[in-house]
C-alpha cells in the first residue's frame, strides 16, 4: 500500500552504483585479496570483520552478522527507509525515480499514514524510556552486547517498561483510540480496556523496506 518504486528502476540504480564507492564514504576500507575490510559501523570491534565484495556488490559483517546490498547499507548507516535509499542513490546515478499508485493503494493511503504516525509515536516513546532511569537495566544489557550508541540510533532501539499500560496511557493521551492500539498490535484487549503487548523488554523496530 502507498507508493512504490518500480522494480526495474531499483535494479537499474543497483547496477549503476558501486557499493565500494558508497561504503568508502563512511568507512576506511583495506583490500584483502578480492574483498575489502573495515571496522564494522554497526557494532564495536577492534579487528575488522566488515567485508565488502566488489564482484557480488554486497557487504557482510562476520562479527554481528548484518549484510546485504548497497541499499541495505545506506538504510542502516543513515537510518533511512528503502525508498529514501533508492532515491538518494538514484540521484547520484542520474536516474529519475518514479512512483506508482494503484486505486487500492490510494484508497488505503490515509490508513497507512495513520498507522505509521502511531508506530512513530510508539518508537519515540520507547526510545525516550531507554535513556531514562527506568531503562537503565536494558541499557546495561545493550552495552554488554557491544551495541554502541551508533548502533542504537541506527536501529532505533528502545525499552518497553514493565507496567501493564504505560504505552497505552501515553498513546491515549495523544489521541490514539483503543481500537487502533489493538488493531496495530500495540495492545491486547481485556474486559475493562486494554494492556500493552510489549512489557519489560528491549524494543527492536522492524522496518518495512517496501513502503514508507
Amino acid at each position: 500500500m502507498g507508493s512504490y518504486i518500480p522494480d526495474e528502476v531499483v535494479e537499474d540504480i543497483r547496477q549503476r552504483t558501486d557499493i565500494v564507492e558508497v561504503v568508502s564514504q563512511y568507512l576506511t576500507l583495506e583490500r584483502r585479496g578480492k574483498n575489502l575490510l573495515a571496522l564494522c559501523p554497526f557494532h564495536q570491534e577492534k579487528t575488522p570483520s566488515f567485508n565488502v565484495n566488489p564482484e557480488k556488490q554486497i557487504f557482510h559483517c562476520f562479527g554481528c552478522g548484518v549484510g546485504g546490498n548497497v541499499f541495505k547499507f545506506l538504510m542502516m548507516v543513515e537510518g533511512v527507509s528503502f525508498p529514501d535509499a533508492v532515491r538518494t542513490l538514484g540521484a547520484k546515478a542520474g536516474i529519475t525515480v518514479p512512483e506508482r499508485y494503484s486505486p487500492a493503494d490510494t484508497a488505503q493511503k490515509s490508513k497507512k499514514e495513520r498507522a505509521w504516525e502511531i508506530y512513530g509515536l510508539s518508537r519515540e516513546y520507547y526510545r525516550l524510556l531507554l535513556s531514562k532511569e527506568v531503562g537503565q537495566r536494558a541499557m546495561q544489557y545493550l552495552v554488554k552486547r557491544n551495541l554502541t550508541k551508533t548502533s542504537q540510533e541506527t536501529f532505533q532501539l528502545g525499552y518497553a517498561p514493565a507496567g501493564w499500560d504505560a504505552l497505552t496511557k501515553y498513546l491515549l493521551s495523544k489521541g490514539v483510540s483503543k481500537d487502533e492500539l489493538i488493531k496495530l498490535g500495540l495492545a491486547q484487549s481485556k474486559e475493562n480496556g486494554c494492556y500493552d503487548r510489549f512489557r519489560d523488554r528491549v524494543i527492536f523496530p522492524i522496518w518495512d523496506s517496501q513502503v514508507e
